[in-house]
């Protein structure tokens, strides 16, 4: 059955509108009392009753005006339609003509709709003078233009294919990384834009772009060496792996020294927090072999590296590996001496090597295994020798121990080739 809301009905259709997730605040029975009294509207708030219990609400207002005619509305449609049908310059204006209809149509007083449309006072009379002046079409939104803008969609997408495809000292700057500064330096010196660093910022997050830590590649790389590596030098090594049953692995050698310290930690702002350690200078050379299977095998190295302590630790890993290894290391210098040489000739394919291209670390997953363990030793205080080799072990055996770590260094996007070895 439909009925007409009155007022002993008022608290079961709020709980109505409370339990029904589709209704909202406007759905709420006071809007009936505003309404009528506030604007001056018939109201006539419907509802279906069924077995005693309030089965849906229809609140409708009678809205007799110029400017919405004469119609019967929901009152939510009323309410929100700014938000449904409207711009914001379409809402103000039409929030200017409803507020100068209350006053000179209605008879309001402009206090009463001050307070009901929220807006100061003065706001209304405003409205009211702009309106005797040059009546509705007065009222109508103006273009806001707000200051002129700095910078245009053709300085952005300059600016960024500047950032992301060349670096500062293709324009001449002292700098190879951007920095807000260096960005701002170069707008002004380029493109004569000038902007503060707090401009600069807002428009690199409007760009897409933070900032990073860089990837750092030499210069005196060659990138035909590079192809003739992944094209060649590696398919063959894979070849020779799979004749001789052989595990391939990928060797790298790391220095570890007490006053490199990584990470970061929190503090107060202004106040560069202070860690204490030892302030003594010392440290350890390793080296280590990782596979596209996960295994890991690393020694701790007294002194410097040569071509005996290089020769001892393949033989441990020939060992330990229990078939046939493949090596594939960089170019340092006592890998490719006479010594090493002579002892891989004698090996009868047990042991096999070949070389990364000249200044590609990239290329080698095992450069991951000591970005981990530097990282993982560096936030930890160092007093003594003693306990910085202890830091040490446990963060080689953490990593030893995690297969899918190990694996994991396979797949960045310029070791991917090497997981054919698996």
């Amino acid at each position: 059955m439909i009925k007409i809301l009155d007022e002993s009905n008022y608290s079961r259709w709020d709980r109505f509108v409370q339990e029904n997730n589709d209704a909202t605040f406007f759905h709420q029975a006071g809007w009936k009392v505003v309404i009528e009294k506030g604007f001056g509207h018939k109201t006539f708030f419907l509802y279906i009753e069924k077995e005693g219990t309030i089965t849906g609400i229809l609140p409708l207002v009678h809205i007799n005006s110029l400017i919405f005619g004469n119609i019967n509305r929901c009152i939510s449609y009323c309410i929100l339609c700014y938000n449904i049908t409207m711009n914001r310059a379409e809402q103000r204006s039409q929030k200017r003509k409803e507020v100068v209809e209350a006053v000179i149509l209605r008879k309001e007083s402009a206090t009463v709709v001050a307070r009901v449309f929220n807006i100061p006072i003065r706001t209304v009379f405003d409205w009211l003078a702009s309106y005797r002046q040059g009546g509705w079409h007065a009222l109508n939104e103006k273009n806001r233009e707000g200051r002129p803008k700095k910078i245009s969609g053709e300085d952005m997408k300059w600016l960024y294919a500047a950032i992301t495809m060349g670096n500062p000292l293709n324009y001449k700057l002292p700098f190879c990384l951007w920095s807000l500064n260096t960005i701002r330096t170069m707008l002004q010196q380029e493109r004569n834009i000038l902007l503060s660093k707090s401009s600069i910022c807002r428009l690199m997050s409007h760009l897409g772009l933070t900032p990073q830590r860089p990837l750092y590649k030499s210069y005196k790389q060659n990138p035909d060496q590079i192809k003739a590596y992944l094209d060649k030098t590696y398919p063959e090594a894979v070849a020779q792996a799979k004749k001789y049953h052989a595990r391939i692995y990928f060797l790298d050698e790391a220095a570890f020294r007490s006053d490199a310290h990584r990470g970061t930690t929190w503090g107060k702002c202004g106040e560069t927090p202070v860690v204490k350690d030892s302030g003594g200078r010392f440290g350890f050379k390793l080296i280590s072999a990782v596979s596209a299977r996960g295994d890991m095998h690393f020694d701790v190295i007294e002194e410097s590296m040569n071509a005996e302590k290089f020769i001892s630790f393949l033989q441990k890993l020939r060992q330990d590996t229990g078939c046939p290894i493949f090596v594939i290391a960089d170019n340092a210098r006592y890998h490719h001496s006479k010594k090493v040489q002579a002892f891989l000739d004698a090996q009868q394919c047990e042991i096999m090597m070949a070389f990364l291209p000249a200044y590609s670390p990239e290329l080698n997953p095992d450069e991951q295994v000591w970005n981990h363990a530097k990282s993982e030793v560096g936030k930890h205080p160092i007093k003594s020798k003693l306990e910085m080799e202890k830091l040490i072990l446990s963060a080689m055996l953490s990593i030893q121990h995690k297969i899918e770590l190990v694996k994991s260094f396979f797949r960045l996007p310029d070791t991917l080739y090497a997981q054919k070895s698996a």
